[in-house]
């Protein structure tokens, strides 16, 4: 299911990302977390797979403006029917039945509103000194909560009037308030019900975390006293989430997954490409400090010996190993850094095909996204020697398709690579590639053993991984590739996740083998993240090979045997729902060939070429339709 966070004209920056960050954190891997705009809510059917629809602060008139009829009424009808709605500030004020903001002043908006969850008014601000965009009406009230008493940010926030019988008060201002209240300590945070549906709404900002507040003029005093609420902090907005029946991960709220430093890894000194071979393709843009300054990230490289801690900042610390040296596994308990080259080697002994990819590795514990860190990099990106990865056992922003974004936790191998080519030996489109990755992971599951070949891996097309389960098909990974031209190479980036040890927020790889042994009674073993990822790899630089010398066309059997879709047919909702067979790959463009079929079933000689980038494929439910 999916958590939406309204992010349109009006919404804070700051306060959506604060709100995903700590979403992602208390509620993976249960939920997905992304962004949703005032389009999508009016147009997209989001409802019936939406847990929880989130309005974060910002500025009311504008969510008004936008959302007023057709949208407020999609979302009071979902509330009604059992969702669940989170306002945080300007949320809140926009929820309430009345908005009453800074009554008499230049930003004076009042009047009735549409959603109308709680059927009071919110009155703010309840204290002064709120400016649009900046931190100088920032206060840190003490709450009463029943958690006891914290601090909490707050900037231009309200209070709730004529608060009834059916509404829960979850906190109350103790720091006295500087507006009219019907009480000395009047609420908060608080909890109603609509319809069969759960409303929270909040009038200071719960989910902001001072370890990730990125505000140059708040105050250091400030900082240092909201530093000392963050588990409280947690706790109660893991009470506001229980309020909304959501599913929490409580072992969670203990403390915030920091970004951890990338160990650079490479093969033995006898096999290229190696780390010292990244550095010096890194020599004429990495300062004499070591910075590696880029689009996206900062880079601060070390030698092992080096390399003392983070000092805390953004920057993102690199530890160099020596090729053929490696961390010990107590060092990186959820990745065996030997075992995973020694798996490489084997592979490609093995397959009679010797590669670079997989031989250079960065590796973090925890990052922000692989993908990102190569894509959105171009000066790292320009100089990456062929066959780079990057892997992660947590990703907190990890990226799919379109807008797509959610954390994984340990247990799903997310690695992102580049392959550089000279443009003068591409003889086919580079669409093809994205296929030959997700057809690396589909074949490295089944190498496993005729038992894994059992669990029935899957790929949907373009770019899904799915395994069988109950009867129907689950999804357990993705592939994201794309490609550039920098110098005269076409450079070729790809990212893959593949949950082999998870079982939520659908099944894992090893989940399923678990149901296979109690189906069979068998004793099969789980599936190794270093080996899979080893075997994978080796996979794809195969058929990489292969590609460069005679095209996707000795590859296209194996990509057809793996997937879901061979002589399926389907409506196609954005050409007047006709119906087509899916023959399978275009041989010039890649694109989904597609043969439409008469009211009895007949060819009728039309045919249509549908592209991934211009369609939303729900092929398990026989669509496709366009996307808005």
């Amino acid at each position: 299911m999916n958590v939406l966070i309204y992010s349109d004209e009006g919404t804070s920056v700051e306060s959506t990302k604060q709100i995903k960050e700590c979403l992602r954190f208390l509620l993976s891997p249960h939920y997905a977390v992304s962004e949703v705009s005032a389009k999508q809510i009016i147009n997209e059917p989001w409802e019936p797979f939406t847990a929880l629809l989130v309005i974060p602060g910002g500025a009311d008139l504008p969510y008004c403006k936008a959302l007023n009829g057709a949208g407020n009424a999609k979302i009071k009808a979902f509330v009604r029917s059992g969702g669940r709605f989170l306002g945080l500030c300007a949320g809140a004020y926009f929820a309430s039945s009345f908005c009453e903001f800074e009554p008499g002043t230049e930003l004076e908006v009042t009047g009735p509103r549409e959603l109308a969850f709680f059927k009071g008014a919110a009155r703010g601000t309840v204290y002064k000194g709120f400016q649009y965009g900046t931190n100088s009406g920032t206060h840190i009230p003490i709450l009463e909560t029943p958690l006891g008493s914290f601090k909490c940010y707050f900037n231009g926030g309200c209070l709730f009037t004529e608060v009834d019988k059916n509404t829960e008060i979850l906190a109350t201002y103790e720091t006295p308030v500087e507006c009219k209240a019907d009480s000395e300590h009047p609420p908060a945070v608080i909890h109603t019900k609509f319809g069969r549906g759960h409303c929270v709404l909040s009038g200071v900002h719960t989910e902001y975390s001072v370890e990730t507040l990125h505000a140059d003029d708040l105050k250091l005093e400030i900082i240092e006293e909201l530093k000392k609420e963050n588990e409280i902090r947690l706790r109660f907005m893991t009470l506001m989430l229980q309020k909304l029946e959501l599913n929490i991960t409580l072992d969670s709220i203990a403390a915030v997954p920091r970004i951890t430093p990338l160990l650079l890894t490479s093969a033995d000194e006898n096999k290229t490409p190696s780390s010292e071979t990244l550095l010096t393709a890194l020599k004429d843009i990495v300062q004499d400090s070591g910075i590696l300054s880029d689009a996206n990230d900062t880079f601060k490289f070390y030698n092992r010996d080096g390399f003392i801690g983070d000092d805390g900042s953004e920057v993102k610390s690199v530890v160099v190993f020596p090729p053929g040296t490696f961390p010990s596994h107590r060092e990186t308990p959820y990745f065996d850094h030997a075992l995973y080259y020694q798996a490489l080697a084997e592979e490609e002994s093995k397959r009679h095909c010797p590669g670079a990819l997989g031989r250079t590795m960065l590796y973090a514990e925890v990052v922000t996204s692989t993908s990102t860190m190569i894509d959105r990099n171009p000066k790292l990106l320009a100089r990456l020697p062929h066959g780079t990865i990057v892997l992660g056992t947590v990703q907190t922003a990890g990226r799919g398709r379109g807008n797509n974004t959610w954390v994984n936790p340990p247990g799903c191998i997310a690695v992102s690579g580049v392959m550089r080519v000279p443009s003068n030996e591409v003889r086919q489109p580079m669409v093809f590639f994205q296929y030959m990755v997700s057809l690396a992971v589909v074949e490295a599951i089944n190498s496993f053993g005729k038992d894994y070949e059992a669990l029935d891996v899957r790929l949907k097309w373009p770019n899904d991984i799915y395994i069988a389960k109950d009867g129907s098909y689950t999804k357990i990974g993705g592939v994201l590739a794309s490609c550039s031209v920098m110098n005269g190479d076409f450079i070729l980036a790809f990212g893959s996740g593949t949950n082999v040890d998870n079982p939520s927020p659908t099944t894992s790889v090893n989940s399923s083998i678990d149901a296979y042994n109690a189906r069979t009674g068998k004793n099969v073993p789980h599936m190794p993240h270093e080996d899979f990822l080893a075997r994978m790899l080796s996979r794809l630089n195969e058929m990489f090979v292969i590609f460069l010398a005679q095209g996707f066309a000795p590859i296209e059997n194996r990509y057809y045997n793996a997937w879901l879709h061979s002589n399926k047919v389907v409506t196609l909702e954005n050409y007047n729902n006709v119906k087509v067979k899916i023959l399978g790959l275009t041989h010039k463009y890649g694109m989904l060939n597609a043969q439409e079929l008469d009211s009895n079933g007949y060819p009728t000689g039309q045919f249509y070429e549908l592209q991934p980038d211009g369609n939303s494929f729900d092929m398990l439910r026989g669509l496709i339709r366009n996307k808005t």
